[in-house]
């Protein structure tokens, strides 16, 4: 993972790497250590050893400003866990659609409620929000029924 110095700088600039919380240093050492960890797989990691660094870790990462950082929260995001629902909620409303339409339609493939209606508010008039393409289905032809 390429972004892993990104992580960590991130870490770093919330004085996150210097705190004395064993979970947080036990976190840092796991970025650090691991120099071919993927996004799934820190993830999954993160989930499962770290999640109750959650509310310390992940605005540390969005404060980063990193449009690959902040992707990859949206990405990642599992909206069934009430923590991810809120920040997916809180990245729709400071969404810029004119420097990061990218993440406003990430954000709209997650199909919730309060997500896209803060999107509906932050879209520009002359843009309104469409779903993405990415998820859409075409719909199926119907041969028309012949009678013999």
């Amino acid at each position: 993972m390429d972004q892993r110095r990104l992580v960590l700088k991130a870490l770093r600039d919330a004085g996150i790497t210097e705190s004395s919380n064993p979970r947080l240093q036990e976190l840092v050492r796991f970025v650090r250590e691991n120099n071919t960890l993927c996004w799934t797989d820190f993830v999954q990691e993160f989930r499962d050893r770290f999640y109750s660094t959650f509310d310390t870790v992940i605005p540390a990462l969005e404060a980063s400003g990193d449009p690959l950082i902040r992707n990859a929260l949206i990405k990642f995001a599992d909206p069934g866990r009430p923590k991810e629902r809120q920040l997916l909620t809180k990245l729709a409303a400071e969404t810029d659609f004119e420097r990061d339409s990218l993440a406003a339609k990430r954000l709209s493939t997650h199909r919730i409620g309060e997500v896209d209606e803060q999107l509906r508010r932050r879209a520009p008039a002359d843009r309104p929000l469409s779903p993405s393409p990415v998820h859409e289905t075409p719909p199926r032809r119907r041969r028309p029924l012949v009678k013999p």
